[in-house]
């Protein structure tokens, strides 16, 4: 499989303005780091760890963002640990999209 071309300024710019269209919480800059997960929210997958690891990165770096699309059996438990963790706003959980 070739790897892909690096993204350019204005695809990242389309992209993360489709994004903004689909959901509001989505909406950032085109230089925002973003950690974008795509899958089913399951206790089995470690997403918990991962928002752990989110309020470190954010202590260094606060503009950085963590998206959780997907839904599953853990969203609630998740949603409390992202407000436990005060990183309300940072990490989201935005649901499911028809394309990915």
């Amino acid at each position: 499989m070739a790897t892909p071309p690096a993204p350019t300024d204005t695809g990242r710019r389309r992209a993360r303005a489709a994004l903004a269209a689909s959901h509001p919480a989505l909406v950032t800059e085109p230089a925002t780091p973003v950690v974008l997960y795509t899958g089913r929210l399951h206790e089995g997958k470690q997403l918990d760890t991962l928002i752990e690891a989110c309020g470190r990165i954010v202590a260094a770096r606060p503009a950085a963002r963590l998206w959780l699309v997907g839904e599953g059996p853990h969203r609630e438990a998740l949603s409390r640990r992202i407000h436990e963790q005060r990183l309300d706003g940072w990490c989201v959980l935005p649901g499911t999209f028809d394309d990915v």
